[in-house]
This record gives C-alpha cells, sequence and structure tokens, in this order.
C-alpha cells in the first residue's frame, strides 16, 4: 500500500513539473475536454428538441393526398401507424396477407372517423402474402393489384417478421421468412410504390427498421442483419431521391405488438410509437421514434449495458423456443 501511495506521489509530482514546463500542453488537453463536453451539450440539447419540442410537418401540405400506404397494416405498428394517418387527414391503402383482418381493420378505421367525426377520408384494402416466392411473374402480379393506385403521397415499407434464437439452432424456415419478408417484401414494395411516389411529385417514406441494427447482437443474427439491410436500403434510396422524397427510417426499440410482448422497461404502445414516426417524417433520415425509445438507445450504447441488452436477448431466445 505504502509502494503504491508514493507511486502515486511520483507520478504527480512528474505531472505537475511536466506541465510547468510545458504549459501549451495543459490548456491543449483543457480545450479538447472542453469541446468534447460542448460537443456531448450540443447534441443532448439537439435530441431534446428533435424528440419533444420540434413541430411536426402538416403531411397533407407538404406531400398532398393521393393515398398513404401500409404494409403490414391489420395488427402492431402498421395498424397504429394507419390510424395516425387518418388522425392527419390521410386517405389510407392498408396491405395484409389475411382478408377477414383488413375488413375488419377498415371498419375500425371508418368507425374511428365516425366517432372523431374525421370527413373526407378513403380507405381501402389489398390483400397479398408477403412471405411468398419472388419470382419475375409473382412480382408482376403484385404490381398488378397495386395498378389502380396511381399517386401515392406516403410509403410505409412496415412488413416484417422477427425471430429469437441461436443462429445455428435456428429453425430453416425461419430463416427464410426472415430474409424474404424483411428484405425481399421491402424491396418489392419499394419498387412497386417507387415510380408511384414520383408521380405525386414531393412523396414520403417510412421505413420501419430496427435499433438493433447498429451493433452485434447475439441470438437475433439474422434479425439484426436484415434489419441492417433495410437501413442501407433506406439510406441510398433518400440519398438517390433525394430531391423527390423523404425519406426516414425509424430504428425501433420494443413495441407492445404480437411479435413482442412488450413487456420490458421503455417498451410503448403502437399509438405512442406512430407519433414519433409520422413526427419525424420530413424532418430526419434516422430516427428512433419516440423519445423513450431514443433515451433507451442512449443508455444502452456502452459496454456495461450491451452485455445487459445481451443478456436479456439471451433469456428471450429460451423462452422463445419453449413457446415453439
Amino acid at each position: 500500500m505504502e509502494n503504491l501511495c508514493e507511486s502515486y506521489d511520483h507520478f504527480k509530482t512528474s505531472m505537475k513539473e511536466f506541465l510547468e514546463k510545458n504549459p501549451l500542453t495543459l490548456y491543449t488537453f483543457a480545450a479538447i475536454g472542453l469541446g468534447i463536453s460542448t460537443l456531448k451539450v450540443c447534441k443532448s440539447i439537439r435530441a431534446l428538441y428533435q424528440y419533444t419540442l420540434r413541430p411536426a410537418k402538416d403531411l397533407q401540405t407538404l406531400y398532398g393526398n393521393n393515398w398513404a400506404v401500409v404494409t403490414g397494416a391489420t395488427a402492431g405498428i402498421g395498424k397504429g401507424i394507419s390510424f395516425e394517418l387518418v388522425r392527419r387527414g390521410m386517405n389510407v391503402l392498408i396491405i395484409a396477407r389475411d382478408q377477414q383482418k383488413l375488413l375488419v381493420t377498415k371498419k375500425e378505421l371508418e368507425q374511428f372517423c365516425e366517432e372523431n367525426r374525421y370527413e373526407n377520408r378513403k380507405f381501402d384494402t389489398l390483400c397479398f402474402d408477403f412471405n411468398t416466392h419472388y419470382t419475375p411473374e409473382k412480382i408482376k402480379e403484385f404490381e398488378t393489384l397495386c395498378k389502380h393506385i396511381e399517386k401515392v403521397s406516403i410509403l410505409v415499407n412496415n412488413v416484417g417478421v422477427g425471430g429469437y434464437g441461436k443462429f445455428g439452432e435456428m429453425d430453416d424456415h425461419k430463416i427464410h421468412s426472415l430474409i424474404n419478408v424483411n428484405i425481399t417484401a421491402t424491396t418489392v414494395v419499394q419498387k412497386i410504390f417507387t415510380p408511384k411516389l414520383l408521380n405525386n411529385g414531393k412523396s414520403g417514406v417510412i421505413f420501419v427498421g430496427s435499433c438493433v441494427n447498429e451493433s452485434p447482437y447475439p441470438n437475433l443474427a439474422v434479425y439484426s442483419a436484415t434489419k441492417a439491410f433495410v437501413l442501407q436500403f433506406a439510406n441510398s434510396i433518400a440519398e438517390e431521391y433525394k430531391d423527390k422524397l423523404d425519406v426516414t427510417t425509424i430504428k425501433t426499440s420494443d413495441v407492445k405488438t404480437n411479435m413482442n410482448s412488450g413487456k420490458l422497461l421503455f417498451a410503448i404502445d403502437p399509438d405512442q410509437h406512430a407519433r414519433g414516426a409520422l413526427d419525424k417524417l420530413g424532418h430526419d433520415t434516422e430516427s428512433h421514434g419516440h423519445y423513450i425509445h431514443a433515451y433507451r438507445y442512449f443508455l444502452a450504447n456502452s459496454p456495461i449495458s450491451r452485455h445487459i441488452v445481451n443478456y436479456i436477448n439471451q433469456n428471450r431466445a429460451i423462452r422463445a423456443a419453449k413457446t415453439q
């Protein structure tokens, strides 16, 4: 212990002598520290404004009101966004694989308008299973189904599936489904609706991504990789059509949906997620959407927190395996 104290005293004395002889070094380190602190404060202020104070843009004024198209729209995030689009005055085309659920959701949207006295809203449905084999003929079939929609004001490219588990133990069908829906279907939807978005003039696109696309996630290897694709794809589309399309990728965390029980801390409901997502459209290329998810990402973005998140994901994978 005495040796440790002596070493510390010697180090302190040496540093003091060094800084007295080299004052410029002291000022340099002080300037660097001040710069880093100032940068962090500025980022915090910007995030506070971005997620809580900045007003949302008027979607009808910005993009017109031809059609807002939402994929995977009969449950969870997609359904929440559909209702929020109605609140903001949009006509909505909902797309999903279950015809009965589509009709129920359409009826709910109509009742929602009646209860809130929203006028001049139109709704349409399109039944299509996105977990299909995408041959050129199948893509043409989907394109034909969408032919009656000539102009699209907003596209919400939401359809997706999830899946936990160790990669080597995952079911082959599940892996295929993750890649097929989260990557191929997302690409096909964007390909078919891009001309319709461009026909509208200035238009908006929301990609529903995930916070897991930014760092390694054990037990979510395939899912996180598909969402990394979504982010890269969306950012490339945003740059390619920056004069015509406002593209926003929402890096979603836990939402209370059928895909996710939402029992974790910082889980939000689909309505909260929808408001956060649409508030960012026209402002940000990437966003966490709701301020709660932004705060969660801030807390999780450290080595210690990453170990905690990995532990949670491992437990999720175990629970998911038991229910399969």
